[in-house]
């Protein structure tokens, strides 16, 4: 980035600028029924634990529809760790 933004920079704010980083764009995962039963791998050990479930069954659109069995406080889990990690997911449904 030695030229074009980081020498605008240099040039508006001078030494008391002292590095200029790129930071890429985050990787953003398409929402998928494979996809997401992949990350929700990290909870399903938490979940069996309380004699529970949980598998991906449909993404369409902006929703995804989950066989959940298992405590309520998990499951606000559950929903909160697929929108997170798929940003284009708006409605999680729990059946």
């Amino acid at each position: 980035m030695k030229m074009g933004i980081e020498r605008a920079l240099k040039a508006a704010f001078g030494d008391a600028l002292l590095e200029v980083v790129q930071v890429d764009k985050v990787d953003v995962a398409t929402a998928s029924v494979a996809n997401i039963n992949a990350h929700l791998d990290m909870l399903r050990g938490a979940i069996h634990n309380f004699g529970g479930s949980v598998e991906v069954v449909e993404v369409q659109g902006s929703s995804c529809t989950v066989l959940y069995k298992g405590p309520p406080a998990i499951a606000k889990g559950v929903m909160a760790a697929i929108k997170d990690r798929f940003p284009s997911i708006k409605e999680v449904v729990l059946q």
